[in-house]
């Protein structure tokens, strides 16, 4: 399935979809359990996909979305975040999705966001974010305790709490994405 056909299914999933943080956060989580081989890089919010971006960008630009852009004051929330974008199938792009849904990969695609879905925080990017990240650490370090989650963290420029790593585990453990193994005692001699 091409990236395109991908973002217009998460979009259509939900109706609209407010923010791009969140759709990178939820192609990110679709990719990993999909296996969908789009790249993605370590970046300011967590895993970051430039194809992703382009491929919404485009989207936009040949009518198939409509992009609407909110406008807040500076102080509004303690992200800092000024704009916020949501998206909405068009027309065409409702045309486009009956032949997307056609494909063999759309029912399991929409099965997996039908799983994320019953999660609180698949709608919440910056609690998405934070799991992102520490499914980015946990799968390029393999076994890793929550205190090398945190420091491998601080390497990349992101702040993770103990209490955020221990929540974010949890909704990844129950996604199927990780084991949370207890670490080992040493053994007294």
């Amino acid at each position: 399935m091409r990236i395109t056909d991908i973002i217009l299914t998460v979009v259509d999933h939900n109706g609209k979809f407010t923010g791009r943080t969140l759709l990178q956060k939820a192609i990110f989580f679709l990719n990993e359990i999909a296996d969908l081989k789009i790249s993605f890089r370590p970046y300011y919010y967590g895993p970051y996909s430039a194809d992703v971006a382009i491929a919404l960008e485009n989207l936009v630009n040949i009518g198939f979305l409509n992009e609407i852009e909110e406008r807040f004051p500076a102080n509004w929330n303690v992200w800092g975040e000024v704009k916020r974008y949501t998206f909405k199938l068009t027309t065409e792009g409702r045309e486009i999705m009956k032949i997307i849904k056609k494909s063999p990969e759309y029912r399991d695609i929409r099965t997996i966001l039908d799983k994320l879905g019953k999660f609180a925080v698949s709608k919440d990017y910056d609690k998405l974010s934070k799991a992102a990240k520490i499914y980015h650490i946990v799968k390029s370090k393999g076994e890793i305790t929550k205190l090398g989650i945190k420091q491998e963290a601080k390497k990349l420029g992101w702040n993770l709490t103990k209490n955020e790593i221990k929540d974010m585990s949890s909704f990844l453990k129950k996604l199927g994405l990780i084991n949370i193994v207890k670490p080992k005692k040493p053994k007294i001699h």
